[in-house]
């Protein structure tokens, strides 16, 4: 790889210096979660782990998060209706 493609980072990577000077970088792909990448760009220890991000699975957004549906409930409680005394 040439010089100017070097300078630049690669695809789906941000980098930033942290408040206490270190540079970060992380992976950022939509769809994916975001990865740290250990030592500096072009490394062969980040590309390793920028290797591995890229070949990942997407994250299944909102998947924990979903509740199953509970049709059967009320048919449970229609006996029970005629039970529970009516507000006055």
């Amino acid at each position: 790889m040439g010089p100017r493609v070097m300078h630049r980072l690669p695809k789906f990577v941000h980098g930033f210096i942290d408040r206490h000077g270190k540079p970060r970088f992380y992976f950022r792909r939509p769809g994916f979660k975001q990865l740290p990448l250990p030592g500096l760009p072009w490394s062969p220890e980040f590309m390793r782990a920028y290797e591995e991000a890229l070949a990942g699975q997407p994250a299944l957004i909102g998947s924990e998060r979903v509740k199953p549906h509970l049709s059967p409930l009320p048919s449970i409680f229609c006996p029970l209706w005629g039970v529970v005394p009516r507000a006055v």
